[in-house]
C-alpha cells in the first residue's frame, strides 16, 4: 500500500519507487525463471519472438538485450503479473479495475554495455481514451548509479506529448533538439532488488548505458484503468474474450472513459519492428548512444 507522501509524489512528479515489494522467494523464482530463458540464447544467432539481442551477441558468447512476451516462455510472468503487492500499490493510482496492457517484456542490460533507451514517453507508443495508464518496473538487480538506471523528467506528464517520429514515420523516441526538450533536471531512479518503479505513461524517461560489471534487469508491465481502451499499440487482440483475460484485478467494462487527451498516433510504423532497441534505430539524434558508454545531457539551447 502507497503512503500519501508516495501517492502524492506520483501525482505531481510521475513516478515513486516502492521498496521491497517482492518477497524473498518470489524474486529468487524470477530470477531463476529468467536465467534459464536467457540461457536459450546460446546457439541462436538471430533474434526470436522472445530474444532480442544485443548488437555484440553471438552464438558463443549470449548478450540478450530483451525478454519479449516473457509470459509466452513461462507462465509464471503473467501470476507475477498479478502480484498482491503491486496491485496493492496500483489501486490507489487508478482504481481497482485493473488491466495488464500486454505482456511485458525485461530490460537486461548487460554488463560493460547494456544497450540504452533514448528519452520517450510510453504513451506515444499506446494512446488511451484516458490516462489512466502506467508501467511497472521490477527490480531484479540493485540499480544505481552505474548500470544504467531509470532516468526522468518529473512532471512531465501533466506537459505536452512529444513528437516520437523521424524521417517520416514512427521511431519511439524523442529529438531532444528538435523539440526543446530540456533534460536538464533528469532524476536517477535507484532502488534495491525486490523493489518496484512505477511511472505514468506520458513520463518522459530513459536510460544510458549499463557501465558497470554488473547486469541490470528490470521487468515491465505496463497496465490501464479498465475503463481506458487502447487507441493503437493493441497486442494480438482480435475478440473481447483475450482482451478481458487481461483484466489482474477487479471486473472489465464495455463503457470506456473518454477524455480530451493529446495522442499522435504511432504511425507509419518504425522501419524496425521487434522492440524499442529496434524502432529507435532511426532516432535523428540520439542522446545516449556514445560509444565510450557516458551519457548526454542536452542542452535545450
Amino acid at each position: 500500500m502507497l503512503t500519501h507522501a508516495q501517492i502524492d509524489q506520483y501525482r505531481n512528479d510521475g513516478y515513486v519507487l516502492v521498496e521491497n515489494v517482492l518477497e524473498t522467494e518470489t524474486l529468487a523464482d524470477l530470477r531463476r525463471v529468467t536465467d534459464d530463458i536467457v540461457a536459450s540464447a546460446a546457439g541462436i544467432d538471430d533474434h526470436t519472438n522472445i530474444l532480442d539481442l544485443e548488437a555484440s551477441h553471438s552464438p558463443d558468447a549470449p548478450r540478450v538485450r530483451r525478454i519479449k512476451q516473457p509470459h509466452l516462455a513461462d507462465p509464471f510472468y503473467r501470476e507475477l503479473a498479478a502480484h498482491r503487492g503491486i496491485m496493492a500499490a496500483l489501486e490507489p493510482l487508478i482504481g481497482k479495475d485493473i488491466r495488464l496492457r500486454a505482456g511485458g517484456k525485461i530490460n537486461m542490460k548487460s554488463a560493460d554495455y547494456g544497450a540504452p533507451v533514448e528519452w520517450h514517453q510510453d504513451w506515444a507508443f499506446y494512446p488511451h481514451t484516458n490516462q489512466d495508464v502506467l508501467a511497472v518496473g521490477i527490480l531484479l538487480d540493485d540499480m544505481d548509479p552505474d548500470n544504467g538506471p531509470l532516468m526522468v523528467l518529473p512532471g512531465s506528464h501533466r506537459g505536452p506529448v512529444y513528437d516520437h517520429h523521424s524521417y517520416g514515420a514512427f521511431c519511439g523516441a524523442i529529438d531532444v533538439a528538435r523539440e526543446h526538450l530540456d533534460v536538464s533536471g533528469a532524476r536517477e531512479v535507484n532502488g534495491r532488488a525486490g523493489s518496484i518503479t512505477i511511472h505514468h505513461a506520458r513520463l518522459v524517461h530513459g536510460s544510458g548505458m549499463n557501465k558497470s560489471d554488473r547486469q541490470r534487469r528490470v521487468l515491465f508491465f505496463e497496465y490501464a484503468a479498465a475503463d481506458a481502451w487502447p487507441l493503437a499499440g493493441i497486442e494480438h487482440l482480435d475478440k473481447l474474450d483475450d482482451f478481458n483475460g487481461r483484466m489482474v484485478h477487479g471486473e472489465p467494462t464495455l463503457r470506456p472513459r473518454l477524455e480530451d487527451v493529446p495522442v499522435k498516433m504511432p504511425l507509419p510504423r518504425a522501419p524496425y519492428q521487434g522492440s524499442i532497441y529496434e524502432n529507435q534505430r532511426t532516432l535523428s539524434a540520439q542522446y545516449f548512444n556514445h560509444a565510450d558508454g557516458t551519457t548526454r545531457i542536452a542542452d535545450p539551447s
